[in-house]
């Protein structure tokens, strides 16, 4: 008998289509409510220091990074349970297309195919996940050609005159406001193709219950530290292929 493999999770019924959607839908909406939560405390910071009137106004830079940093994490999770291809990712994507792969060999749930508005946004969020889930080297190759631009000289000699030996970045102690406006203006317009995506999670589950979901966000006072911690380590067992799953003995 072969080794379970606990880095996949096979969609073989429609069970697990079901399991697996409830998976995304749960993440998708907790990630939704805090980048939400973000995109408000942004716009208040953005009203308050009247950055719409004065859009040249120096604000310090831990306004704009701290923001971004809270929004790009929450932007990042969201982009890989959107737009992740990859066969050990838990993803609307890949369940999409096994859906449509079912539909080819005669398996049919009932779910439509995807209007062309979701179909783009799905396409756009793989490929910005895909784009700043690593540190692109076109990043570089672009620095290098406005360096070109600018100089009009050959751009690898003229910053080998200037890296070598010392090396020098610029550590700004402030950001223009329009900083904090472009964070805001793109991460709203994200923010609405997210939610638009999500939505049509929750119309796909339906179709596969039979009946309209609901999503109830219970309140609870405090969240358990050893029996949650226990989950991401499980996971990470599984990962690396070093889990052994506890089976009781027979007597």
């Amino acid at each position: 008998m072969g080794k379970e493999n606990y880095r996949i999770y096979k969609l073989e019924s429609k069970e697990d289509f079901i399991i697996y959607l409830w998976s995304l839908i749960v993440s998708v909406d907790r990630h939704l409510v805090q980048y939400k939560k973000y995109l408000d405390q942004l716009e208040a910071l953005i009203k308050e220091n009247n950055i719409i009137d004065k859009p040249g106004i120096k604000v310090p830079k831990d306004y704009y990074e701290e923001m971004n940093d809270k929004i790009q994490k929450r932007s990042g999770h969201l982009l890989n349970l959107i737009g992740d291809y990859t066969i050990e990712g838990l993803s609307y994507k890949r369940f999409r297309n096994i859906v449509a792969s079912n539909k080819k060999r005669g398996i049919d749930y009932g779910l439509p195919e995807l209007d062309l508005e979701i179909t783009k946004a799905i396409t756009d969020f793989h490929n910005s996940r895909n784009w700043g889930m690593h540190e692109p080297a076109s990043l570089l190759n672009a620095q290098l050609e406005e360096i070109r631009e600018q100089t009009g000289e050959d751009p690898k000699s003229y910053l080998l005159s200037r890296i070598v030996p010392e090396i020098s970045w610029h550590d700004f102690t402030n950001y223009e406001g329009y900083w904090l406006i472009d964070l805001f203006t793109e991460s709203q317009h994200i923010y609405g193709g997210f939610r638009m995506v999500h939505q049509q999670m929750k119309k796909d589950y339906s179709i596969l219950i039979g009946e309209r979901v609901r999503i109830r966000r219970i309140k609870t006072e405090v969240r358990p530290f050893q029996s949650e911690f226990t989950l991401p380590k499980t996971s990470m067992a599984m990962q690396t292929q070093v889990y052994k799953k506890e089976i009781e003995s027979e007597e």
